[in-house]
């Protein structure tokens, strides 16, 4: 097993300080984690990472003495055995005997659990960023970078599995960035649905709520002053995120629509707006008027065929009776003349 964080910082010394893959192992193989962390600063997005982790499966509430998280923080920089790593990976290892069937689907149902904790993990890091970072917040036009990991956009996003990936990985369980993309856009329409945002409007009224549009900016007095000010959200951050994040606020939710158009489960459906909810009938029925009149029309074209194939039998059926009355014949004209 590779250990994470020592992954972690050979891609962070390639990626980042532009070593070679080769002066990236020299460094792995000859330096102290302090030394190395002295050039790539990992440590704090693992922390987040492993904190992250442990919140999706409720291990924070029952780890009054920390030992949960400092064995899974030993997992990360030592490779030792860690009970969370255990718990998350368990059902691979489970020698229960049970069908093939069953056991394609349980590994399935748990490939779904991990991907909903990886998409814990990798909102855990982009938290623990704008928690750290929040001085770059006047200072960069990314305004956009220090809102929920839902509004930035999948691309955003998956960045930090730089931190994330390579603990899961060691853990020997897959990483599969098309279908946790697919994870984050159901985060995404949750977030729309959830708090009501089908315009730029809406969104900047919820930005300027502070803490409680996003807990954490809880404590960082300067940004939530000056996200307070609606003027600033639609100057500043709006267009930041429409144009580097999410995209265009009124498109995200029109796609949300569409995607229950498509897929109409009711708990999303009753988190739509009336107007909303209409026009997902009238597409339904349209739809099914649509495909109604394809289906006469097939069976229409159907029927012909069949009467023609039958009308083809019939002619074959009547040939070969014809055939025999003409055998008939000929028999008993030679039984005649004989």
């Amino acid at each position: 097993m590779e250990i994470p964080y020592y992954k972690v910082a050979k891609e962070a010394l390639i990626k980042w300080n532009g070593l070679t893959e080769g002066e990236a192992d020299k460094v792995i193989s000859e330096q102290t984690i302090s030394e190395i962390e002295g050039q790539v600063y990992a440590k704090g997005s693992l922390e987040y990472a492993a904190e992250g982790m442990m919140r999706a499966i409720g291990f924070n509430k029952i780890d009054k003495k920390g030992e949960y998280k400092s064995e899974l923080l030993d997992f990360i920089y030592k490779g030792t055995p860690s009970r969370i790593i255990d718990f998350i990976s368990q059902p691979l290892h489970d020698s229960r005997p049970i069908s093939k069937s069953q056991f394609d689907k349980d590994k399935a149902e748990h490939h779904k659990f991990v991907n909903e904790i990886i998409m814990d993990t990798l909102f855990s890091v982009h938290d623990g960023w704008v928690k750290d970072n929040s001085k770059k917040f006047n200072t960069r036009d990314k305004k956009y970078q220090h809102m929920p990991s839902e509004l930035i956009g999948w691309k955003e996003v998956k960045a930090d599995l730089l931190f994330v990936k390579p603990i899961f990985e060691a853990a020997g369980l897959e990483v599969n960035e098309e279908e946790l993309e697919q994870v984050y856009n159901g985060r995404v329409k949750d977030f729309f649905l959830d708090r009501g945002i089908k315009t730029s409007r809406n969104l900047s009224d919820s930005i300027t709520q502070g803490k409680e549009f996003y807990p954490a900016l809880e404590g960082y007095g300067e940004i939530l002053t000056t996200i307070n000010d609606p003027d600033y959200v639609d100057d500043k951050i709006i267009p930041a995120i429409e144009q580097q994040g999410i995209g265009n606020i009124e498109e995200v939710r029109k796609n949300i629509v569409s995607q229950i158009i498509n897929n109409p489960i009711p708990v999303d459906i009753e988190r739509l707006f009336d107007d909303e909810k209409i026009e997902v009938e009238r597409a339904l029925e349209q739809e099914i008027t649509t495909l109604t009149a394809q289906k006469d029309e097939l069976q229409q074209k159907n029927s012909i065929v069949q009467r023609i194939v039958a009308l083809a039998e019939k002619r074959k059926e009547i040939k070969k009776e014809i055939s025999l009355e003409e055998q008939r014949k000929t028999d008993i004209t030679q039984g005649f003349d004989d």
